[in-house]
């Protein structure tokens, strides 16, 4: 069976991960590090086409039922049931690799990106104690819990029974699952080494996640060997190949005004000596069995290539598009089976948003946070770009902060990548750049008028206040001149800073009542790097 024997390209995997492995013993050098990153990408492109070859089969299922329900439904059923526990046992140890590499890296969970999940660029592939806490806990002392090596035991075994259960014992004797769990024989010293300890006590984060990765492999091939086992059962029907549901699949089911709609529409398990006939059209299903309504019946934008068609549609309106029709295929035995399809796709114009989120107009040289959207793109497909502004990325989706660096108009576009090819989404969206607002000065809050001089003394000096401004940005006074009437005199004094001096501070309660306080030429730094002179502030002295 298919478990039995493995595909060259994994037995030399399987190869270098034993000797590896056994390298581990001797040295881990860098070398060796990078070693099990090449092997764990290879395990995942592995188990990539297993997922892929266990779609196949599970699609052979569904076409097999359309030919004989009664029969094959029991099969399917079970077969359906071995994908749920397989999922459930790779989809519980890719979250085990996730939580070690965040763990080990001390990256907080919702702060993880999408690199950060790649073993290639892990930095502490070499770490030992942060895997072997989690997983094993202290030497001898065995650690329970959901991201243990006990756990993962559990859950290998429980799969193992539980996608046998569903075999018979015929079926059982020819099959052989490579999941083994035993623990090891006992080592000449006399002590008896477990299976958790064996694989995952004192190991390197970078061997651990390929030693996963490699049991994940281990549960595709064991699910493959099942489904093919119980597809076995049922093979033996009138179509041979790969039988026989209507297939769509689009290569995008969203797409924008002017671009084309794409799908592949074929009989799963097709014949590549015989094409297919394949018409478009309104069903009707009046009489029971499907039909074509004979006045909608069409073939443009169908083409044939090895069995399968070809269906393409430029989009010129928006909106829902739905389209039906029947294939049509020849027996075995000279007989024309007819399968009707129905498929729907959704056009759309290019539509970027941009929605500044704190004001409607952007300000020089502060960090205006924005969100960016295209309906029906991903977040991470989108590449926008500004023209006189520093645009850069924020935590969130779609969030991020631009910088303008001068006044007057800007227009923030976006590119998205479909499939490797980069499109606009429509034109660029316009956005008003301004200076940030002149910052009003105030002694105590206020901008003159009649003022104790206990009050005035205490004040400390002259404050420049942002007012009805929604940004959290603070400015300084760089200097002002002070002027206070002394016996007549109008003394000035050039101060430094915001602050009252000392001196100013004792001459002011001296004062009497009646007396001019002049603050002028006042001058702030702005955090937009600018300069501003402020507005005069005049005390009288009650």
């Amino acid at each position: 069976m298919g478990g039995e024997v493995l595909s060259p390209r994994m037995k030399m995997i399987s190869m270098m991960y034993l000797v590896l492995t056994a390298l581990l013993a001797m040295n881990v050098s860098k070398d060796i590090l990078e070693a099990f990153v090449t092997i764990n990408t290879s395990i995942e492109a592995t188990n990539e086409n297993f997922n892929e070859k266990n779609k196949a089969l599970y699609a052979r299922f569904l076409a097999a039922q359309t030919q004989d329900a009664e029969k094959v439904t029991p099969y399917k059923d079970k077969a359906w049931e071995v994908k749920d526990h397989a999922n459930e046992l790779f989809a519980h140890i890719d979250s085990l690799k996730s939580y070690l590499i965040l763990e080990t890296e001390k990256i907080p969970e919702d702060q993880a990106g999408r690199d950060t999940m790649h073993l290639h660029d892990v930095s502490a592939k070499d770490d030992y104690n942060v895997p072997t806490y989690i997983l094993i806990g202290d030497a001898g002392s065995p650690k329970k819990g959901q991201w243990t090596a006990h756990d993962l035991k559990i859950k290998i075994n429980k799969y193992k029974d539980k996608i046998l259960s569903l075999m018979t014992p015929e079926m059982k004797a020819e099959l052989k699952i490579m999941l083994n769990t035993d623990d090891p024989p006992t080592k000449s010293d006399g002590s008896n080494p477990t299976w958790d300890n064996d694989n995952f006590y004192n190991i390197p984060l970078a061997a651990v996640i390929t030693i996963l990765t490699k049991i994940q492999a281990d549960v595709r091939n064991a699910e493959s060997d099942i489904i093919e086992k119980l597809f076995s059962e049922v093979k033996k029907y009138d179509f041979t190949f790969d039988t026989l549901a209507a297939r769509i699949i689009p290569k995008s089911s969203y797409i924008f005004v002017g671009e084309a709609y794409e799908a592949e529409i074929f009989v799963a398990g097709f014949n590549t000596t015989r094409d297919p006939v394949i018409q478009m059209g309104e069903l009707d299903y009046s009489n029971g069995d499907p039909s074509l309504v004979a006045s909608t019946i069409k073939t443009d934008g169908i083409s044939y290539e090895n069995g399968a068609g070809h269906f393409k549609v430029i989009a010129k309106t928006e909106g829902e598009k739905k389209y039906s029709g029947m294939i049509s295929i020849m027996s075995p035995q000279g007989k024309i089976v007819k399968y009707p399809y129905e498929g729907s796709y959704t056009v759309a114009r290019p539509s970027l948003t941009v929605s500044a989120d704190q004001m409607n107009v952007f300000y020089i040289g502060l960090d205006n946070p924005i969100t960016i959207a295209v309906p029906g793109v991903a977040h991470e497909k989108l590449k926008p770009r500004c023209s006189g502004a520093t645009l850069y990325k924020a935590i969130g989706k779609g969030k991020y902060i631009i910088k303008p660096t001068r006044a007057g108009d800007i227009f923030i576009s976006a590119k998205a990548d479909f499939n490797g090819e980069m499109k606009s989404m429509g034109p660029g969206i316009k956005f008003r750049v301004k200076r940030m607002p002149t910052p009003i000065a105030k002694v105590m809050n206020m901008t003159g008028g009649r003022i104790s001089k206990k009050t005035l003394a205490a004040a400390g000096g002259v404050i420049p206040l942002m007012e009805n401004f929604d940004f959290n940005v603070y400015s300084t006074v760089k200097s002002y001149k002070i002027t206070m009437e002394i016996e007549g005199d109008l003394v000035p004094v050039r101060v430094t800073g915001g602050r009252f001096t000392e001196k100013t501070a004792k001459t002011i309660s001296r004062l009497p009542s009646g007396a001019k306080v002049f603050f002028e030429n006042i001058k702030a730094d702005l955090p937009d790097g600018t300069t501003r002179m402020l507005n005069s502030i005049i005390f009288t002295i009650r």
